[in-house]
């Protein structure tokens, strides 16, 4: 059965940002203690400016960057290396038999 509107607790955080003032002046305080101070200078800065956002992650595969000309460039790159390391294959299982 639900809770009636009128036996509902308060929102937490309606009741946090009451006491938003009196927060921020005990941060201001530790700011001249040796022990809390930093601590509470990324709390005001994070609070005043908002957290640092990451940088947005970038795709893993650079060829996903390439144009298609590019690719079939790699590509014709890649198949000459193929071909060069089936020939060497071919000429080393040569000069083993």
């Amino acid at each position: 059965m639900p809770i009636p509107w009128f036996r509902r607790p308060p929102n937490p955080s309606v009741l946090a940002q009451g006491h938003t003032e009196a927060a921020i002046a005990v941060l201001v305080a530790a700011l001249g203690e040796e022990r809390h101070r930093v601590r509470a200078a990324l709390a005001l800065l994070d609070r005043g400016w908002g957290r640092p956002r990451l940088a947005p992650e970038r795709d893993p595969n650079p060829m996903a960057e390439l144009s298609n000309a590019e690719l079939a460039q790699a590509m014709e790159v890649v198949r000459g290396l193929v071909a060069q390391e089936e020939a060497a294959r071919a000429a080393a299982a040569a000069t083993d038999a």
